[in-house]
C-alpha cells in the first residue's frame, strides 16, 4: 500500500518551534507495532472482500486448487483465522477485476503444456538495447561535413 494512516491513539513529537514532527526511538517502535497490525488487518478485510467476489464466479475449493493453497485455507482467511501474504492479496484483487475473464485465462494457463506456456518474446526496450542500464546512451548529433555545399570547396562556410 502507498501510505498507511497512523493510528490517532499514537502521539508523535513535535518541534516547539517549528511545529515539524519527529520520530524518537521510543515512539519508532511504538508507530512499527501499531502499523503492523493496521497492515495485517488490512490485508485480512482485502482477502474477506476478494474471497466474497469471486464465490460468486468459482468455489474457493477450485480457487486455492488453482492456486496452490492448501484445501480450507481460503474459508480460514475468510473468518480471519489466519494472516495472508501480500502476493496472495495481489493475486486476488486481479482475479477480482474481471473476475470471469481473469479466472478463464489462470485455467488456460494451467492446462497448457509446458513447453506452451512461456510468453512470446518481446522487442526490446530502449534500455535494453543500451549497454548502460541508468544511463542510456543519447544519439550522437550528425559529424559536419568537410566540404561546403555552397561553394564546393572543403571547410569553407558562407
Amino acid at each position: 500500500m502507498p501510505t498507511m494512516p497512523i493510528p490517532e491513539d499514537v502521539a508523535i513529537p513535535a518541534c516547539g518551534r517549528c511545529q515539524s514532527e519527529y520520530l524518537d526511538e521510543a515512539t519508532s517502535s511504538s508507530l512499527a507495532v501499531r502499523l503492523q497490525e493496521v497492515y495485517l488487518q488490512s490485508l485480512r478485510t482485502r482477502a474477506r472482500i476478494a474471497i466474497d467476489i469471486l464465490s460468486h464466479h468459482i468455489s474457493q475449493r477450485r480457487l486455492e486448487q488453482l492456486l496452490g493453497l492448501s484445501q480450507g485455507y481460503l474459508s480460514r482467511l475468510r473468518a480471519g483465522a489466519s494472516n495472508p501474504s501480500p502476493e496472495l492479496i495481489g493475486h486476488l484483487g486481479i482475479l477480482c477485476q474481471d473476475p470471469p475473464a481473469r479466472l478463464e485465462e489462470l485455467e488456460r494457463f494451467w492446462a497448457l503444456p509446458d513447453e506452451e506456456w512461456p510468453p512470446l518474446p518481446k522487442a526490446p526496450s530502449r534500455l535494453a538495447r543500451s549497454p548502460h542500464r541508468y544511463y542510456p546512451r543519447k544519439p550522437r548529433p550528425p559529424s559536419p561535413s568537410p566540404v561546403s555545399e555552397r561553394s564546393g570547396s572543403p571547410g569553407v562556410a558562407r
